[in-house]
């Protein structure tokens, strides 16, 4: 997608198998016809392009949505639609507005563009002999795709918009309670897929009503902003900062194992001890960190994390504790 954009992975996963199960069967059919009834040049070049529809198929079924997969798709529409209008002549061109719409809806717009515009000069090579056609064809296919690449940058800024209001915390501008669920599960998605590592730290501010008593909600307002824009500057651009509610927050950090993440909360730890807070002066912070185990539910994971902050706060707080 566009920068800053979300894309919507379930949709664009199942767009991608509907259109590698429509290339299999038509490609096929196709082919089985011309073995038997007609060329068979024209079946083996179908069975490259078969090939790459199923790889595509077996991939995005149990490796989930990549961009690269929908490249595959792409190349595999380019080659199918380039060899139908070799052998069926004019009419197959008009499949080539139908893939059009699909590469906007499984890619990023502007290679979508230029998988539509390398689709479009392949095809044009095989129909140089219809001068007529090609001018037409040509003229309004691009204009298809000039109103589609228009119609999909408008839709991600509307997506971008969306997104601010739906899943950033107004107050911090990291993430909310609603982009911190979709992260856990795209997390555990990958975790359960991949067996990639991924730990949770839990931070809670300690004794965050006195400021706010002491000082006013203002200054208890900037003093929730200046700790996350501090721990926004520590992590990497992997990781993902979120307000849980309140003073509490949770760190999403992938590719990191228990002993890294304790690391990690302790680095944060200090941060918060040594930092100088406009309003308040000095503040500590105490965090839970858990890693997330084999066969272990979202909830079990949440609950070591929680767990863990809480025993980090029974020792006293500006404390961090690791889950069992």
């Amino acid at each position: 997608m566009e920068q800053g954009a979300e894309p919507d992975l379930y949709f664009q996963t199942q767009i991608m198998r509907f259109l590698c199960v429509l290339g299999l069967l038509i490609g096929l059919v196709y082919g089985v016809y011309h073995w038997f009834w007609a060329q068979k040049i024209i079946t083996l070049i179908m069975v490259p392009i078969v090939a790459l529809e199923l790889y595509a198929f077996y991939r995005l079924t149990y490796r989930g949505y990549s961009v690269n997969y929908a490249y595959l798709v792409g190349c595999a529409q380019i080659a199918a639609t380039s060899t139908f209008t070799l052998f069926m002549g004019l009419p197959a061109t008009y499949w080539l507005f139908t893939s059009a719409v699909a590469n906007f809806l499984i890619m990023p717009a502007r290679s979508a563009l230029l998988f539509n515009l390398i689709a479009m000069l392949a095809v044009s090579w095989f129909i140089m002999d219809a001068p007529d056609f090609l001018v037409r064809f040509i003229s309004s296919y691009l204009l298809t795709n000039f109103f589609f690449y228009a119609f999909s940058r408008q839709l991600n800024a509307r997506t971008r918009d969306v997104n601010e209001l739906l899943f950033r915390d107004p107050l911090t501008l990291v993430g909310n309670r609603l982009a911190m669920d979709e992260a856990i599960s795209m997390a555990f998605y990958k975790h359960e897929r991949h067996g990639t590592e991924v730990s949770l730290l839990m931070l809670d501010l300690d004794f965050f009503k006195s400021v706010n008593d002491a000082h006013g909600h203002a200054a208890g307002d900037r003093v929730l902003l200046e700790f996350a824009q501090l721990i926004k500057n520590r992590l990497r651009t992997s990781d993902q900062l979120f307000r849980f509610g309140g003073e509490e927050f949770v760190i999403l950090t992938e590719n990191t194992d228990q002993a890294n993440a304790t690391a990690l909360a302790e680095d944060i730890r200090e941060l918060v001890s040594a930092m100088n807070f406009v309003d308040t002066g000095s503040i500590t912070v105490s965090i839970g960190v858990a890693q997330l185990r084999l066969e272990e539910s979202v909830d079990g994971w949440l609950k070591r994390a929680d767990d863990a902050l809480y025993q980090a706060k029974a020792r006293g707080r500006d404390t961090v504790c690791s889950a069992s």
